[in-house]
């Protein structure tokens, strides 16, 4: 049953309202300032309620008003399947309402209601703040119904990622929205990835709140097959979420929801999946007169190339996400939302759940299979589609994100290095010096000049790590590290925050890249990703050791994942210089910078790792740990002893007590053991006390030089293909430094012939001729061929007072010099080139370690000491 009440407004300090009573029945709230319409607000009205009554209307304080609707937060379970929170002082209360109001009013009251939704099917849509649910509130629900009073309608639930609520009140998606004007759609916001369930358990299931609240708003119910959406409230789910790979993810995530729990939904007609598409890239004439917008980033790369010599023209916007939209632009996005809608479709031939359960199982065979045949040309970018099959989303927009996502993860063969590690070391090797920066500055550097969209933290613990010299982190860092960038304590997540550490390059890291390289960058490589005239993405640096074996790598992307040891770099550089001297690689073991356990082979790739444990001398069951494994950490391993959870709780049954005098460099924990029948050896004490960990070299994969994945079965096999890599790069380069040199010496040819004409008076400058005269004359007389020198303005532009013997001078000795520099090139071989390299940073490394060794040997500024029985 129904209540209601009407109410009137005659005064500036009492405001008016209406109510439709319903337990548990959510009405709209068509004004925020002006009708305030909670359910449940019967059961919160106190007694004593300040009214006046005059017929059938009623007036009510404007400060209860606010009073009462701030309380009413809550929903009950019976309709939403929430539970009901701080309800027990109102349950089972009815609504305490004048009959003489009721019967007149409910009449009046649904005449209204018909003749506005009746206008409701002639306007745009609205959407409208459903206002009562505690965890409701980011939720918009449509007003047929609240109102119930008419057939159902349509609805369409728009689901869409934000990076919290404040993006989703004030972006330009809110304000397209508004423009809508419509009431059958609702929105409720995702906050970042759902929940694979496909291979989630189903009590991680029951406890995700988001995907309940999903269920619940749209009215699923577990275990029901649905061959009609009508008894559902909502009959239709867009998805909108920001247009890159991530986003892309996000859709597919929610598919696999929908199609793991209700896989007819899928096949319904009209379709029950749709997504809405919001343009990744615009690109503005500079005139202003034409633009163009780009759903995916292949369709944006395909014009590029079409545009390759016009580029300089357009003006280029990216979007990363949906709060990068202004509100003008979210309006007119649903203006046309036609335009931006395509809808999920199931394939006539092929059987779409294979590919759904393919991408989202603990199986990644599927995935594997498809990143290898994916072609990223065949990308799905028609702009005109309205329609896509579930299939093709997997097979091509899904993939797209499967391959970003192991780029993201797996470093490449050539510089070791993943995506944003390349972005940093770009930065800073295009920086005019070398001074001191903050790692928050240096993020600031990336983001404006390689267009870095993801998270600024994940960017500055980027940074951070690549700084990090700690026992178990890198060999050679690249970055200098000034403060407190981590310790082995917490395996480096101690570290500062960024507002308050410095960085610069290492001494070592510009004999790894030499200068000579980034000159010739486009020659070495191909040529850089060059997009908006900034170099966004650099392509695979060409270290003259691969950086990959020094510093190791570890990443789990889709389908695959990596991990590979550190190696001594002494040991990599030897077998690099074999391989220039025409000889076979030897095999190498994992080796850590500042380790001083053992390391050793355990069987086919595999090798054990073990801490150091001694025997205090005077005491037959006191132990002293003074190294631990590789990637075991101090703070770690305590609580392993004060926990007694390793090695299935048998820590526990063997210590009596222990007291750590770690610090952060040194470890140094002393054990005293319970006294026990059975002798051990030192190495079951080892495995007891948990010092020992694996490393495994039989999963080492990386992108080769034509960026493909391959799985390298030994490090020796890396630095084979690196070798050959580089090598071509020497080439490259002693190819065009040769021609650079060349050029610079027709040139000063040129200009010796020519001074010497003008001092001999067979060339006379005159100011009656024009340039395009001087320029006839000086091109039929002085050869001038080759990059840049065609316009022989480095002849023209000479004064005449410049034209001495003291100039002459100068041009013949650069001359000379410039030819003793190509005869110089012209000798040395590009193995003879690297083998110089290869020692400069062989001495410079012997320097640097040895200072680096004395520091990590000192004793650290903070200790502890703690002791605790067992």
């Amino acid at each position: 049953m129904k209540y209601s009440a009407s109410y009137s407004y005659s005064s500036a300090n009492q405001i008016p309202f209406w109510l439709l009573f319903s337990f548990g029945f959510f009405p709209r709230i068509k004004d925020y300032r002006n009708h305030v319409v909670p359910s449940l607000i019967f059961s919160l009205l106190p007694d004593g309620i300040p009214c006046q009554f005059s017929g059938d209307t009623q007036r009510i304080d404007k400060n209860l008003l606010w009073r009462v609707q701030d309380r009413c937060l809550q929903v009950t379970e019976e309709v939403y399947g929430f539970p009901a929170r701080d309800m027990s002082g109102v349950k089972n209360q009815k609504p305490r309402l004048y009959v003489k109001f009721s019967a007149p009013v409910v009449k009046e009251d649904c005449k209204v209601s018909k003749e506005e939704n009746e206008e409701d099917k002639q306007n745009d849509y609205v959407f409208l703040v459903l206002q009562g649910a505690h965890l409701y509130r980011k939720s918009r629900q449509a007003n047929n119904e609240a109102m119930n009073l008419q057939e159902t309608l349509d609805k369409e639930l728009e689901m869409h990622k934000y990076d919290g609520a404040l993006a989703k009140r004030k972006g330009g998606y809110m304000a397209g929205l508004s423009s809508l004007q419509r009431k059958t759609y609702g929105v409720y916001p995702l906050q970042g990835k759902l929940l694979n369930v496909r291979i989630a358990s189903q009590k991680s299931i029951k406890k995700n709140r988001e995907l309940q609240n999903i269920k619940t708003i749209i009215g699923l119910k577990d275990e029901t097959s649905y061959t009609t959406t009508d008894s559902l409230r909502y009959k239709h789910v867009m998805i909108m979420t920001d247009q890159d790979e991530d986003g892309v993810h996000i859709k597919g995530l929610l598919i696999n929801f929908f199609h793991h729990n209700w896989p007819q939904l899928l096949k319904l007609n009209p379709p029950f999946l749709s997504e809405f598409r919001t343009p990744i890239v615009k690109v503005k004439n500079r005139n202003g007169v034409e633009a163009k917008s780009f759903y995916s980033m292949a369709e944006y790369s395909e014009w590029k190339e079409q545009e390759a010599d016009n580029l300089s023209k357009w003006e280029t916007t990216h979007y990363k996400g949906l709060g990068t939209h202004t509100s003008e632009e979210g309006c007119e996005y649903f203006k046309h939302i036609d335009n931006h809608k395509r809808v999920f479709v199931c394939d006539d031939d092929k059987d779409h759940g294979v590919a759904i359960d393919g991408a989202f199982n603990g199986n990644s065979k599927y995935r594997k299979e498809m990143l290898e045949n994916f072609d990223p040309n065949s990308h799905h970018h028609e702009t005109e589609a309205r329609q896509i099959t579930f299939t093709d989303f997997i097979e091509k927009d899904l993939a797209s994100f499967f391959m970003a996502n192991m780029k993201r993860s797996v470093p490449s063969m050539l510089d070791g290095l993943k995506p944003g590690q390349r972005k940093i070391l770009h930065c800073l090797l295009k920086r005019s010096s070398n001074e001191d920066i903050k790692v928050s500055q240096v993020s600031a550097l990336v983001l404006t000049h390689c267009d870095y969209y993801h998270s600024e933290k994940a960017l500055n613990n980027t940074i951070i790590k690549m700084a990090q010299h700690h026992v178990g982190s890198n060999n050679l860092p690249l970055l200098q590290s000034l403060g407190q960038f981590g310790t082995r304590i917490a395996g480096g997540q101690d570290a500062a925050d960024p507002r308050y550490l410095r960085t610069k390059l290492s001494p070592e890291t510009r004999i790894l890249f030499p200068k000579e390289d980034d000159k010739y960058a486009d020659a070495l490589t191909g040529s850089l990703n060059v997009e908006d005239r900034k170099n966004t993405e650099p392509t695979p640096y060409y270290p003259i050791v691969p950086m990959v074996l020094v510093n190791g790598c570890r990443g789990i992307a889709s389908g695959w994942s990596t991990f590979i040891p550190n190696y001594k770099l002494k040991d990599v550089i030897s077998n690099v210089e074999r391989l220039l001297n025409d000889e076979r690689t030897e095999p190498m073991d994992p080796w850590y910078e500042g380790f001083e356990g053992t390391i050793t082979k355990d069987g086919e790739n595999r090798y054990k790792t073990f801490g150091r444990l001694e025997e205090s001398s005077g005491n037959a069951e006191t132990r002293l740990v003074t190294e631990l494994p590789i990637e075991v950490w101090t703070n770690n391993y305590v609580s392993s002893l004060d926990k007694g959870k390793e090695n299935r709780g048998k820590v526990s049954a063997f210590i009596e007590n222990y007291l750590d005098r770690s610090n952060d460099t040194t470890v140094s924990i002393q054990i005293e053991l319970k006294k026990t029948e059975k002798k051990m050896t030192p190495e079951e004490e080892k495995e007891i006390l948990g010092l020992t960990t694996m490393l495994s070299t039989g999963n080492m994969y990386l992108f080769d030089e034509n960026d493909m994945i391959k799985k390298y079965e030994s490090p020796q096999e890396i630095i084979e293909d690196f070798y050959k890599s580089r090598l071509k790069a020497y080439n490259k380069r002693k190819k065009h430094m040769l021609m650079e040199l060349e050029e610079e010496l027709k040139k000063l040819q040129c200009r010796v012939a020519f001074v010497t004409d003008v001092m001999n008076g067979e060339f006379k400058f005159d100011i009656k001729r024009s340039r395009a005269q001087l320029y006839e004359e000086v091109k039929g007389k002085y050869e001038a061929t080759g990059r840049g020198l065609t316009d022989y303005s480095f002849l023209l532009d000479l004064s005449f007072l410049s034209c001495s013997k003291e100039t002459l001078q100068d041009l013949q000795d650069a001359r000379e010099n410039v030819n003793r520099k190509i005869i110089e090139v012209e000798t040395l071989t590009p193995k003879a080139i690297w083998k110089s390299e290869l020692q400069k940073l062989r001495d410079v490394t012997e320097i640097s370690m040895s200072s680096k060794l004395k520091r990590t040997r000192s004793p650290g500024s903070t200790s502890s000491e703690k002791e605790r029985k067992r």
